[in-house]
């Protein structure tokens, strides 16, 4: 009998498979295929949002803004100012009537990011307003920042005391008006500030005029509506009333 070399073994196989298509035997017909990288693998979209949300949790004021700012407030310090078109210049609000600025601020015993609201020049706060806040305290919702505390403080060296709200700190969330209704965005042309010289809110009627150029999307708009009217619900719940989003 005539002995076979392994290069012959080699020529043989390589013939064999060139005739024949590989297929999964059917005993592996369970074994799973592989996988695209992007199942195993963050996609470039995510990663840059996790990176701008951790560059946001660590920013500081510069050393302009920080001189400016007190060192302490309450019980939160590392204050930033918030509003990038009103960074120094608090604008006011057509729905409190008084002139608003947003921090955000470090707390001195637990080291949490939070989200200061100040409102300048408010009067004292009544009993009634700390029966208010409390209920607010105990709604927790998805789509409800949270709210942690309220407290009247002079540390800002203003004549009149101001009132801080402080909520969770969400970083890099946006309100649906500088979503779209900015004048970064293509939706409506033309839109500018969204503050008069005054510094009061505008209306959104001041954009009706302005060129569409698209329309939100019918998905998007039914996720709008379906997270505000449950939004709304809870708050309704336990007679709260929602007078801005």
């Amino acid at each position: 009998m005539q002995q076979l070399t392994d290069d012959d073994l080699l020529i043989s196989g390589s013939n064999h498979h060139e005739e024949k298509e590989r297929t999964v035997p059917p005993d592996m017909s369970s074994v799973r295929q592989a996988r695209p990288d992007f199942a195993y693998f963050m996609s470039d979209e995510l990663r840059a949002e996790l990176l701008r949300r951790n560059q946001m949790l660590t920013a500081c004021a510069n050393l302009d803004v920080a001189a400016a700012m007190p060192e302490r407030v309450g019980d939160y310090y590392n204050l930033m100012p918030l509003d990038s078109s009103q960074a120094n210049v608090p604008h006011k609000s057509r729905t409190f009537r008084y002139q608003t600025i947003s921090y955000k601020a470090t707390h001195i015993r637990t080291n949490a990011i939070c989200y200061l609201k100040r409102i300048m020049g408010c009067k004292l706060p009544t009993v009634r307003l700390y029966e208010v806040v409390e209920t607010w305290k105990k709604i927790i919702h998805a789509n409800i920042a949270q709210l942690r505390e309220v407290f009247l403080t002079k540390d800002f060296n203003d004549d009149q005391p101001s009132i801080v709200f402080v909520y969770d700190f969400i970083p890099c969330c946006e309100t649906l008006q500088k979503r779209h209704f900015s004048s970064n965005n293509n939706l409506l042309k033309g839109w500018s500030n969204p503050y008069n010289i005054s510094g009061e809110d505008r209306p959104f009627s001041a954009g009706k005029g302005t060129n569409q150029t698209g329309l939100l999307a019918e998905a998007l708009i039914w996720e709008y509506v379906v997270q505000i009217s449950s939004l709304i619900r809870t708050l309704h719940a336990p007679s709260l009333s929602c007078r801005c989003l």
